[in-house]
Parts: C-alpha cells; structure tokens; sequence
C-alpha cells in the first residue's frame, strides 16, 4: 500500500517533531495512472559562472540591454560581466547604502541611498538634476519613465526615457495611510508603493496632458500589507505577480488588484523566530525553471523557502553546514538563471542540470508517514525512485518525532526505470505513528515517485 510521501516543509503535532521534510526537493504533477498524483525533484546546483572582488549589492540584467549582459555592484565598484564571464569595472559609487536597480531599453538607473546614478553601459554618472529629490531610497522602471521614493514618502518620476532629467512637479504622496514608503516596485503594467503598512497601486494614465499628470493612485488599490525590508519583495515576469513578505511577517502574493496569503502556520512561525533586523535583512527573488516559477524567501540565520506556483507548496533549501541557501539575488540572463550572494565573492549559474553546490554535496531530504492504530511491527518498506547517477539513500525513523533511529542506506540505480529500493524488519511501532526520513547526499538528479509499506500489511 502507497503511504503518505511529504509534498512539502511542514511541522505539526503537539510534540513540535519535524514531520513533514521536503528540503532541497520540490513536488510536480506527475500522470495519475498510479493513483500517486505527485512525484518530487531534486533542485537546481550552482556552478561558478565568475568571480567578483567585493560583496554584491545589487544584481540586474535585461533581454535587449547593453547585450544582455549582466550589471552588478560589488562593493564600491559598478561592473559589467559578458556572457563569458569577463567582468568589467565601468565605475564606482558610495560603499554604504541600500542598493535598487532599474532598467529601460536604453539606461540603467542605479539607487545607492541617498543617491542616484545612470549608466550608458560604459559609464557611470550621479544624477544632479537640481530637482531631483534628497534622499533618494530606491528606484523602479515602467511606461519609459524611471520611478523613484524618497524619504518624504513621495513618488516621483523621470522624463521620458531619461533618468537624469527630473521635475520637482512630478511626484505623487502615499495617501492611504500615514506609513512611511519602503520602496516602489514595478510589474511592468503598475507600479506598487510599498510602506510600512500599507501598499498602494500606482497605474499609469492614458494620453496624460502633462508629464506630472503621468501616474495616478488607482482607486481601490491599496493592499492592507506593507512591506517587511526593502529587498523583501519580487516579480514574477511571466504572470505579473508580486510575491512578498508583509509587515506583519505574512507572505503574500499578487494577482491583478488582489492579495492572497501563501504562507502556511509553518512558514508563519519560522518567520516569527527572526529578529527584527533578520527581518528587514529577507531578501527575495523570483525564478522559473521547467515550466514551475518558485518564490524565494532567504531569511538571515533562519532558513531559506520555495514556494513552486505550480503545486502552490512551500519546500526548504540550504547550504550544507548552513542554515541558509547561498542564494539571494538573481538574474536572468542570456535564457540562463544566474545568482549571487551579499557575503561571497563569487556569481554562479543555476540549473537543476548541475549536480552540486559549488562544489559541496546538496543534501536532499523527504519524508513519509503511515498512521499506526495499535503496536505492531513493520515489515517491508519500498521506496520507488531513479536517479540520474547511482547513488545512496539513506532511511531512518521515528514513532514518535523526537527519536531517531540511525540511517540505513541502500542503493538507487541508474539511469532509464524506476529503481525499487527495499528496507525491511523495521521493528515495532508504536502509535499515532511511524514517520520515514531519507536522505540522499550524492551527486544525481533524483525522480521520487511514491513509498510502500509492505503491500499495506502491518503486522
């Protein structure tokens, strides 16, 4: 009989166990012929694309821009990297200061509050309008004009495709609450003024018959969330959606005018553990990867979380020894997902094809439960799965969620069917129930479709 194979990360029961793994794996749909419905996938490595000399701040690249190529800020230092890895310096800006980046089809505009700069691809420039706000705090782009907020809590824009070039005229004020704006972000169809309560809609007005009349506050849009940190916050660019971390530690996600809450009790209380600072230090970032896009929530000395939109579930990924997944910024560039750090000193690709986490080994976890009614002993325990490389699955398990028996490995073969993997005289159990933890360490893309308990038998 087919017993319970965890979808997602999850944590329940009176005694606190973590019973429901799903780390550095995720669930897809899968052909329902077995009843089964989902099957789980092993995530994407990282490789090193290129090294940096500083600790990245700010990461972007567009489809169309200066060749695609990806521009960064390490340190102090602006550079510009090629497809193949040659970074170049084009300039430098202030080392302290939250960076933002934007970007139209001609000009890139880069926040370092309180300032703002433009590049041509080859240079670097502080903007010096004498009408463009003090304290600039972060920067968005949409309909030719560069958004920016400042800590008067207006919104201002740019000329037309011209981010040096402002007017002290073209600005809107948050209205809908006194909070103070954390940053503007944009979908590339509105804008989102994102306070620290409260978020509004800005769209764009059709055949304004001015440039300050260019924006207007839409009139029901105002989301009751505001924003946790400034980078706590990302787009997915094929939906249009927003996902991001709320003031009240929730997190949300757009559709159209509407907000709904992704974050199930688990995430909530994994996200209440994080000190104020670890909160507005979250750093998020959207990405899509064989037909899923996942929202990634990086929360500082807690944990790091996926949400896959296909499945609508949440899975954990790490860094082995860490606590987080290296992974915090990220660009898509070239068809290539590529992905950086604020504490390293290196760029890497990522790809469910790489095997490894710049080199270390990524350790994929899941569980399975069956309920037990009275004590007994299990037999015959089956794991049905392939892997793209042979490799070793380790098994253990619990009664009772807080002691665990040691691991038992067994085989996965390789490569073209499904490898059946077999543990058997499992001992006594007890109730309410047994819960099977595996793990497999070794370098392979792994397909998990499904567990059995000896045909069903408890005996």
């Amino acid at each position: 009989m087919d017993i319970q194979l965890a979808d997602q990360a999850y944590v329940q029961g009176a005694d606190g166990g973590a019973e429901i793994i799903c780390k550095n794996m995720y669930p897809v749909r899968s052909p329902s012929y077995d009843g089964r419905g989902f099957e789980l996938l092993s995530c994407a490595g990282l490789n090193e694309f290129t090294s940096v000399t500083g600790n990245v701040r700010g990461f972007i690249a567009q489809d169309g821009l200066f060749n695609g190529d990806i521009f960064l800020v390490e340190d102090s230092n602006v550079c510009r990297v090629t497809s193949t890895g040659v970074k170049t310096i084009i300039g430098t800006v202030p080392l302290t200061g939250d960076v933002t980046m934007a970007a139209s089809r001609i000009e890139l505009a880069i926040c370092v509050a309180p300032n703002l700069y433009t590049c041509d691809g080859t240079t670097i420039t502080q903007v010096t309008d004498v009408d463009l706000p003090t304290s600039v705090t972060s920067v968005a782009y949409i309909n030719q004009r560069f958004a920016i907020t400042n800590d008067e809590d207006r919104l201002y824009w740019s000329a037309l495709l011209d981010g040096s070039s402002w007017d002290g005229l073209n600005f809107l004020t948050a209205e809908s609450s006194p909070d103070a704006l954390v940053r503007v972000v944009s979908d590339g169809e509105r804008l989102y003024a994102m306070g620290t309560t409260t978020t509004e809609h800005i769209g764009a007005v059709t055949n304004p018959s001015s440039a300050s009349g260019a924006f207007a506050r839409v009139g029901s849009g105002v989301i009751k969330s505001g924003l946790a940190g400034k980078h706590a916050v990302a787009i997915d660019v094929d939906s249009k959606a927003m996902g991001f971390v709320g003031h009240n530690r929730i997190v949300y996600v757009t559709t159209g005018y509407e907000v709904q809450e992704i974050s199930t009790p688990f995430i909530n209380a994994e996200l209440d553990k994080a000190s104020d600072a670890n909160i507005a230090a979250t750093r998020c970032f959207a990405y899509s990867e064989q037909g899923d896009t996942f929202f990634i929530v990086n929360v500082p000395s807690i944990g790091t979380f996926a949400y896959s939109k296909k499945l609508n579930k949440w899975h954990m990924r790490d860094t082995l020894s860490e606590t987080n997944w290296r992974a915090e910024l990220h660009v898509l560039a070239w068809g290539k997902n590529y992905v950086a750090d604020t504490g390293s000193r290196k760029i890497w690709e990522m790809s469910r094809d790489i095997l490894t986490d710049d080199g270390l080994e990524i350790s994929k976890e899941f569980s399975g439960f069956i309920p037990v009614r009275q004590n007994g002993s299990f037999g015959e325990l089956v794991l049905d799965a392939f892997a793209s490389d042979d490799c070793k699955v380790g098994m253990r398990f619990s009664d009772n969620g807080r002691e665990w028996s040691s691991y038992v490995d067994r085989d996965v073969t390789s490569p073209d069917m499904d490898c059946v993997t077999v543990w058997r005289r499992l001992g006594k159990s007890t109730p309410p129930k047994r819960v099977f933890w595996f793990r497999i360490t070794d370098e392979a893309k792994i397909v998990v479709r499904g567990l059995r308990v000896n045909d069903g038998q408890l005996r």
